[in-house]
């Protein structure tokens, strides 16, 4: 689980440099090929894995974070947020990474339009910040074994 943390940190961290960028085609599995691959049945995209990220949770919302991950680099390709609203409905959000094409960041913030409410816009918010939070504390122990490592 801590692996997975760093490639989403590194994700956000990642510069304009071009490498692991979020494609369309990414985005676009993420935010509806895989809500058909669940209902459907079919097997996981060729060419990459999904690994869980963690649930969080409030009194009436949840959100599942997945990260995308290239079988061939190890790169992630994009994190994918399962909202589970106080309605019933799931909605299926993609983070692409940083560098990634402009239009994939207009369409994520167009996607989070749907959050019908200053509610969900809030608890996926603090969602957010939970997966951030657990990220920053996965850094440092990384980097405390590293020190330790060295001091030996």
């Amino acid at each position: 689980m801590k692996k997975i943390f760093i490639y989403i940190f590194l994700g956000f961290l990642c510069t304009k440099r071009g490498f692991a960028q979020t494609t369309v085609e990414e985005y676009n599995y993420l935010t509806k090929g895989y809500r058909i691959q669940i209902e459907t049945g079919l097997d996981m995209k060729s060419g990459y894995t999904l690994q869980d990220a963690g649930t969080y949770k409030t009194s009436s919302r949840s959100c599942n974070f997945k990260a995308l991950i290239r079988k061939n680099t190890d790169d992630l390709a994009g994190t994918l947020a399962i909202f589970h609203a106080a309605n019933g409905a799931y909605y299926y959000f993609c983070i692409p990474t940083i560098g990634s094409p402009d239009e994939l960041f207009s369409a994520y913030r167009a996607s989070l339009g749907i959050l019908d409410n200053a509610d969900a816009a809030r608890d996926y918010s603090f969602f957010l910040s939970e997966v951030y939070a657990v990220i920053m504390k996965s850094v440092e122990t990384s980097e405390k074994a590293s020190i330790k490592k060295g001091k030996k």
